[in-house]
């Protein structure tokens, strides 16, 4: 039980006060809620959580599977390509689930990074230039167009889920079960081992489907708001690297203003040992603050390789069985 305990202190290690501060500002308690970042330091909020999606979601993926198995064996398509659309989905939430805890730290480490001032340059606070102020602007913005993904993801789910419902609650559905016992009335056509068709115990099964794609949306779009709050951080700092040098000249002159360093001539000299020495400086600082970068890119590229291509392969997946069905 020590070791148990142990290790959870180890996790919560990561937790203080100024990351729990940075996580709150970027996505409110979303991370704390899907369990893509839970707070171990409240240990038995988090156990709830965590015992709770693992039994509902493994509960309904072994139930997906089977129903999708029932389907197959009636020969009946078009539930099964719907099957196979939710067993894609669940596992996908369940896996991006499992990998941002296993990046936890790369997670923390991140975004302590980028809510400081990762370059330092010897002009000043490059950052609290207007350009580069203008600059964060503009990007915040375009993070705010691309927050439209997670949304119509949320809201393509919820149709997916509720309009085969709500069609067949308003037009009825003559045969409540499939000759291998699937309830056709609920909005995930799955196998109950009891009646399901009416009365308390059919509102409540529908309840616990719409949590059950109330937790699987969350996880997958709060796994798309940590993408994009981090690959729009990396773009803000890679545009200040490249505002740095278009702003070379000027930083490097006006260094040599504050160092008491006498210009013979207002323009550039590649003769003066004195200017020279000021832009090798500032070039310096420019490359110290693209490695730092790079470092950064090249870590989260080697940790999100596969999850990008496991993604891109699980739509692509979904989209063939899309079309497979429309033909049908």
């Amino acid at each position: 039980m020590s070791f148990i305990l142990k290790f959870f202190d180890k996790l919560a290690e990561e937790e203080d006060d100024e990351l729990i501060e940075i996580l709150r500002g970027a996505y409110w308690h979303i991370l704390f809620l899907s369990m893509l970042f839970p707070r171990w330091k409240n240990l038995f909020a988090s156990l709830v959580l965590l015992l709770f999606y693992s039994f509902i979601l493994g509960l309904h993926e072994v139930m997906l599977i089977y129903s999708l198995y029932l389907a197959i064996l009636e020969r009946n398509w078009m539930q099964a390509s719907l099957l196979i659309h939710y067993v894609i989905l669940g596992a996908l939430a369940a896996y991006y689930c499992f990998f941002f805890n296993g990046i936890r730290k790369f997670i923390a480490e991140t975004h302590r990074t980028f809510a400081k001032d990762i370059g330092h340059y010897s002009s000043g606070r490059i950052y609290a230039e207007q350009p580069c102020i203008d600059i964060k602007e503009e990007v915040k913005i375009q993070g705010y167009f691309y927050m439209i993904t997670p949304g119509v993801t949320a809201l393509v789910g919820a149709i997916a889920l509720a309009g085969p419902y709500l069609s067949k609650w308003y037009s009825g559905v003559e045969h409540p079960y499939s000759p291998n016992g699937l309830s056709m009335k609920l909005p995930m056509v799955l196998y109950y081992p009891f009646s399901t068709d009416r009365g308390v115990v059919h509102y409540v099964i529908v309840g616990t489907q719409i949590i059950v794609g109330g937790v699987a949306a969350l996880l997958i779009v709060s796994s798309e708001l940590i993408l994009i709050n981090i690959c729009q951080s990396m773009k803000y700092e890679l545009r200040v690297i490249g505002y740095s040098m278009d702003s070379l000249r000027a930083r490097s002159m006006y260094l040599m203003d504050e160092n008491n360093i006498p210009r013979k001539l207002r323009r550039l000299v590649t003769q003066d040992t004195d200017f020279q020495r000021i832009v090798e400086l500032c070039i310096k600082e420019t490359i110290a603050h693209h490695q730092t970068m790079t470092g950064i890119l090249s870590t989260f590229n080697a940790l999100t390789r596969f999850s990008f291509g496991l993604a891109m392969l699980s739509g692509l997946l979904t989209i063939v069985i899309s079309l497979y069905n429309i033909l049908l």
